[in-house]
This record gives C-alpha cells, structure tokens and sequence, in this order.
C-alpha cells in the first residue's frame, strides 16, 4: 500500500512551520529531515511504500480553506492523503 509522507524543501520548512499554531516541529530542516527519513524506513519496514508528497504552503491553505479543514498540522495528513490520490488516479488513467 502506498503511504503518502508529507515532504517539504527547506524554504517550505520555513514557511509551514511559521502558519501553524503551536505545532511541536524539530528545530531544524536537518533534524525534520532526519526524523521523515526514519519514518520512511519504518514504512517500507511494514512492508508499504512510502510516497513523498511535496506540500507547498499556499496550496496546502487553499486545500483547507476549500476542504473546510482547519490549517493545522493535522490536515498535512489529509492534504497529503488526497494529493496522493490525484496522483494515483492520475496514473491509472494513462
């Protein structure tokens, strides 16, 4: 099964860790780096595929002012959840 894997670049780091209430994030881009990498081995450890999902912080807002989700790091999930099934049905469609 494919498991999306919310992922950001370094500015996106920056950027969603600023709109995000009280979110308990690592300090560091290297340290959420490190952190998502771990993730990702204990995915395909349990025998699924972990799929990077690149969430760009303006399209992760609309996504929740659209979705009537809150921006919470919580709807990172969602957002990521439905990106990846765009993009599957998007490849069965080919």
């Amino acid at each position: 099964m494919n498991i999306a894997i919310p992922f950001y670049t370094r500015d996106n780091f920056v950027k969603i860790t600023s709109i995000l209430p009280n979110s308990d994030w690592p300090k560091t881009y290297e340290d959420w780096l490190a952190k998502t990498e771990t993730g990702e081995r204990g995915v395909k450890l349990s025998g699924n595929i972990p799929v990077r999902v690149d969430v760009e912080p303006s399209a992760f807002e609309a996504w929740c002012k659209n979705s009537k989700q809150p921006v919470v790091r919580n709807s990172i999930l969602g957002y990521c959840g439905y990106i990846l099934g765009l993009r599957l049905m998007k490849s069965s469609d080919n």
